[in-house]
């Protein structure tokens, strides 16, 4: 367990604002040291056009990579509602529909659609440098 040992300096600054700014303090360190990591998913003539490319990255969950009108989207490939690999399913436009149970989410925001689906698919953010495609992931 974690103990804080509060040294108060000036009798006049309430206890409350002590503690934010240690606090705030804190945060600010985190967000300093905070790192980002680059990885590279595949070649982007490896998801078809207006398709989908299910992808196994190390240090990434299980994720999919879809072509919306040139366009590249990954998302999580597990269904939210039931675990289903969402790469199993059918891909048109901007929806992919889970084969499970039939819901359906939107690849470029990740939004639950259609039920059964109600939680968002996590997305990531894909980033084109020549002819591959990188993600970026928070190292915590």
């Amino acid at each position: 367990m974690r103990s804080i040992t509060l040294i108060l300096l000036n009798d006049a600054l309430p206890f409350t604002i002590l503690w934010q700014q240690l606090t705030d303090q804190r945060s600010r360190i985190g967000e300093r040291t905070s790192m980002t990591r680059k990885i590279r998913l595949c070649s982007r003539a490896d998801v078809p056009a207006a398709g989908m490319l299910p992808l196994d990255i190390a240090g990434l969950p299980p994720v999919a990579a879809f072509d919306v009108g040139g366009e590249i989207y990954v998302t999580s490939n597990v269904c939210t509602h039931n675990v289903a690999l969402l790469s199993d399913g059918f891909f048109e436009g901007d929806t992919i529909e889970c084969p499970l149970h039939g819901g359906c989410f939107n690849v470029r925001t990740g939004e639950a659609t259609q039920f059964p689906c109600e939680v968002p698919l996590q997305t990531y953010p894909v980033i084109v440098e020549g002819g591959d495609l990188y993600t970026e992931i928070k190292d915590h």
